[in-house]
């Protein structure tokens, strides 16, 4: 209750400013006999979802930048899963990493350098095999 349209906008260039992976957002909504309920300033619904609308939107964004900041680097991965000659896991900033490789490297620490990214799947090459 009570953001205005500058608080919004405000927002909105924090998240872009701190560059978050990725985020979760939602509208408020009142609860009965809580201090925010008998609070001025309520946003009609439509505004609501408007702002949700447009802060998810920048969060996409940003998900998007920071994957394509990824491209080029190598990341230390955790193989969890072996598949018709891939490996896939979660690299220590918890992005999924796929990459070739064989079995008896799940659970070990892999270095991979990514080469390229799709549909939110990091896809790079064996590095350093400790």
């Amino acid at each position: 209750p009570g953001e205005t349209k500058e608080d919004f906008k405000e927002t909105i260039s924090f998240v872009r400013e701190i560059n978050f992976a990725g985020g979760h957002v939602f509208p408020f909504s009142s609860r009965n006999n809580t201090p925010a309920s008998k609070m001025s300033g309520h946003l009609t619904k439509e505004e609501k979802h408007e702002r949700v609308r447009l802060l998810i939107s920048v969060f996409e964004e940003e998900e998007e930048n920071f994957y394509k900041s990824m491209k080029k680097k190598t990341l230390k991965v955790i193989p969890e899963v072996f598949y018709d000659g891939y490996l896939t896991g979660h690299a220590d900033n918890y992005l999924k990493v796929k990459f070739k490789g064989c079995e008896n490297l799940i659970g070990k620490i892999i270095d991979v350098k990514i080469v390229d990214i799709k549909n939110k799947m990091c896809e790079g090459i064996i590095v350093n095999n400790n």
